[in-house]
């Protein structure tokens, strides 16, 4: 977990792509790794200390895992979109200059 704690610091402070939409789409996916790290933990620590009733009913965290998860999903599809969609308009606009020669 310390790791993944240095890991989403050095993602917030360096900011590694020149794309700010990259640079989000990656702090989101490295927080909800963090978080996943979590509830893992989370479960792990109630299996040992917690009685069946209760833990039969702690649902909150993995459905907030699961929205996040939802989250990182849309973002990288919308990323993705985008770097197509500009792909594809640099790829036109290059064709579009090319001069034919006579």
């Amino acid at each position: 977990m310390g790791f993944a704690i240095v890991f989403l610091l050095y993602v917030g402070v360096n900011l590694p792509f020149r794309d700010v939409y990259q640079n989000y789409r990656a702090g989101l996916i490295q927080g909800t790794t963090l978080y996943i790290l979590f509830v893992a933990d989370f479960y792990r620590t109630m299996k040992s200390n917690t009685a069946f009733q209760i833990k039969a009913r702690a649902y909150g965290p993995s459905i907030f895992l699961l929205v996040l998860l939802a989250f990182c999903i849309i973002a990288s599809a919308v990323v993705l979109g985008r770097e197509i969609y500009r792909a594809v308009k640099k790829y036109r606009e290059d064709k579009s200059q090319k001069v034919l020669p006579k």
